[in-house]
């Protein structure tokens, strides 16, 4: 029972932080309350395989809270090189001018060559959830996981928003 209320307690004062927050909120404007820019960037993915640098992609739809997102992550294992590209599209939550948050689905697929042959294998769904934010002018810094059938992809990165 102490473990529940450890547990319980810190959970219950931010549920009244949140819903304090939305009650005082200001009506809704005209203007999306979301970041709405596009950006390309680089990251650093991380799963049980180890690290791998990457690109990141994303196009706005401008007053439509929804992007389409492209990652990829380039890397090597015991001397055959692989590509990992995910499209997704995603609902793109505002947390002011400045910020989102985003949930969305895609597909995930996979090449690898060892130099003599090529391989491109369907790992098939993926899921998405994370969080974007313009630091300064034109710069972005984001954040997800990736989820797949058999594999989980945390990802870090920056990028130059247009």
């Amino acid at each position: 029972m102490h473990n529940f209320i450890k547990f319980a307690a810190p959970l219950s004062a931010a549920l009244l932080i949140s819903c304090a927050h939305f009650i005082s909120a200001k009506p809704a404007s005209a203007e999306p309350q979301r970041f709405t820019k596009g950006y390309i960037g680089a990251s650093v993915g991380l799963n049980k395989g180890g690290t791998a640098p990457g690109i990141t992609g994303r196009i706005s739809f401008g007053d439509v809270p929804v992007s389409l997102r492209l990652n990829a992550f380039f890397g090597s294992n015991k001397n055959v090189n692989y590509t990992i590209a995910i499209p997704t599209l995603t609902y793109d939550i505002g947390l002011g001018k400045r910020a989102n948050l985003y949930v969305g689905g895609g597909y995930m697929g996979v090449g690898a060559t060892d130099g003599k042959n090529s391989v491109v294998a369907n790992r098939g769904a993926a899921l998405i959830a994370g969080a974007e934010g313009e630091i300064s002018k034109n710069v972005v810094l984001y954040g997800d996981g990736t989820l797949t059938n058999d594999l989980a992809i945390w990802k870090v990165g920056v990028g130059y928003n247009f």
